[in-house]
Parts: structure tokens; sequence; C-alpha cells
């Protein structure tokens, strides 16, 4: 929908000033509010289209909602994104700091995932194996709940990390 397009146009152009346009940050910012975006397009998509059966009537009626809650959140994002570009308070560090968890977040899956086939150079018990991922998961869960006590505290919207693998390329000489 045009409004959508426009509205999400307006937070990419935010957030991208609230790190005063830094290289690096901008990208990462706007692939964290991209999936909140794709998932107002298809609840508008609902509310536009609806289905004539009852249920679908129920659907829309919910998606309406759905997307009130998420316009009243991103005016008040809106707001912390435009104190983050025009002052270099707690807004900027927060907006700084959604950048720097990105990025570390997707590096710390790339790393886990994308690990050298060949041998060991110590070989760890399978036990040890898992209680490392485990107490890695549970401390990404944990800033994820975090982000989540914010973003209701303070209704707003944070964005989400998509899971996203990295690209490799080979030497074919």
């Amino acid at each position: 929908p045009p409004g959508l397009r426009s509205f999400y146009r307006l937070v990419l152009g935010a957030s991208s000033a609230s790190v005063l346009h830094a290289g690096p940050a901008t990208p990462r910012l706007r692939v964290t509010w991209r999936p909140l975006f794709e998932m107002a397009a298809q609840m508008a998509q609902k509310v536009q289209h609806p289905s004539p059966t009852e249920d679908g009537a129920r659907a829309a009626a919910q998606a309406q909602e759905w997307l009130n809650k998420l316009e009243t959140r991103m005016d008040n994002t809106l707001s912390l994104l435009y104190s983050s570009a025009v002052s270099r308070g707690l807004p900027r560090k927060l907006t700084r700091n959604l950048h720097t968890l990105s990025k570390c977040r997707n590096d710390w899956l790339n790393l886990m995932y994308d690990r050298p086939t060949g041998e060991p150079v110590r070989v760890n018990s399978k036990k040890v194996q898992k209680s490392k991922v485990e107490s890695g998961e549970s401390a990404w869960n944990m800033a994820g709940e975090v982000v989540r006590t914010a973003e209701g505290r303070g209704q707003l919207m944070l964005g989400r990390a998509p899971l996203r693998r990295r690209k490799t390329y080979r030497n074919l000489g």
C-alpha cells in the first residue's frame, strides 16, 4: 500500500539520520526494519482484501487492530529516532547499540553454522560443544528479552534481526 510504503521510507530516512548516515550502520538498521514492514504489508492486504467468510472478517478486524497498535508504536519510535538524530544522549546510544547488537548476532550465527568441516585442533566432547552452543543461545535470548522489554515499556518498535547467511566465495583459480 502507498501509505505504508511512504511510512517505511520515512522510518528508513529517520533511522539513517539517527546514526548520522554512518556507512555500515545505515544498511544494518534497514535490514532490522524490513521484517516488521513486510508483516505490516501482509496485514494491510488482509484489511484491504478480506475473505468473504466470517473468519475472513474476523481476521481483517484483528489485522486492523494490529495495524493501529503498530501506528502508535511507530510514532513513538519516530520520535526516538528524531531525538537520536539531533542529540547525542541515550537515544543515540540506543540506536548505535541496536546496530552493534544486530551485527554481532549475525556474525555469531554465521560463525556457528559456517564452521569448516576439517579436523579440529582439539576434539571436544559432544557435551562440552552442546553446552557452549546453549550458553550462546541463552545469551542472545536474554538480549532479545531486554529489547522486547524496552519495546513494551516505551511502546516502541526496535525492529527484528532476520537470519541471513553470509555469502562465501571459493577460489576457483
